[in-house]
């Protein structure tokens, strides 16, 4: 990173399945009751960015555990893969 800020907006994850493909926003975590964390980067990974700073977003299986919950759906997580 440079000497500016940047913004984290969203975290996204695609998923493909033998029904097709579909994106979640999982930016917040809706699994954490509003009240639970007093620093309110607990609940979200939206935010600033000084230089040369970085944020853990979480693991892939919790990333795609966050997804379904999002997208209300089940999808085998050890069949899935990282990448573009």
């Amino acid at each position: 990173m440079g000497a500016t800020h940047a913004y984290l907006l969203a975290v996204a994850v695609d998923i493909d399945t033998d029904d097709g493909n579909t994106r979640s926003l999982v930016t917040d975590r809706e699994d954490v009751a509003e009240g639970e964390f007093s620093d309110l980067l607990m609940r979200t990974l939206q935010g600033p960015l000084g230089p040369g700073e970085a944020r853990d977003i979480g693991s892939f299986e919790d990333l795609a555990q966050r997804a379904q919950t999002h997208l209300q759906t089940e999808f085998d997580i050890r069949r899935s893969r990282c990448g573009s």
